[in-house]
């Protein structure tokens, strides 16, 4: 299956590491699209942990990053699934809806997967000047009308164009099965993201 894939965080990460375990996914082009050095480094140590080629990093600038991230899709051909892993951000709006007729995963970004199936019903709104660049240079950041989300969440959907699909885990799973445990440590706390 010829995939092609953009995140821009360490939980869509691992999202996509479960996503190709659980599909059998072996040809895939993964781009991280970051803002910063430290973004960065976090996507490529976390992908070098879970043994995912990453193929390209784009650092995000508000304007280039579209022509950027439009040039790139355009150089694939017969690409069978595109995976996303923000589905409210522009650049991956943009990078879904570059490959008309494709199939499209949207991955388990967190709390925001439960806010998917509403989103579609609403019409987004731009600042004038934001719209009238999306208008001159012809990019489309609808929301998609047909998609799956990929997620550990019980999430329904009463829209047949909205599958759900479930992420099993079977990566993590067996990475935990693997392990030989000698001391237990639990950490208690908020979220440890920038460590």
């Amino acid at each position: 299956m010829n995939t092609i894939s953009i995140i821009s965080s360490p939980f869509q990460l691992f999202s996509f590491s479960e996503l190709i375990k659980q599909k059998n996914i072996k040809n895939y082009f993964l781009l991280a699209l970051v803002y910063n050095d430290n973004e960065s480094i976090q996507i490529k140590n976390l992908a070098t942990s879970l043994e995912i080629k990453l193929s390209k990093i784009i650092f995000g600038k508000k304007v280039f990053q579209y022509f950027l991230i439009r040039k790139l899709v355009r150089k694939f051909k017969n690409i069978d699934l595109i995976v996303i892993g923000n589905f409210f951000s522009d650049p991956h709006l943009l990078f879904a809806n570059e490959k008309k007729d494709t199939d499209i995963i949207f991955l388990d970004d967190g709390l925001n997967s439960r806010f998917i199936i509403n989103a579609i019903e609403k019409t987004k709104k731009y600042p004038f000047f934001k719209l009238l660049f999306i208008k001159i240079f012809k990019f489309n950041l609808d929301y998609p009308q047909k998609f799956s989300i990929f997620t550990m969440f019980d999430l329904d959907s009463n829209n047949s164009d909205i599958q759900i699909e479930k992420n099993k885990l079977l990566n993590t799973k067996q990475k935990i099965k693997d392990l030989n445990f000698k001391e237990i440590t639990i950490l208690i706390g908020q979220p440890f993201i920038e460590l």
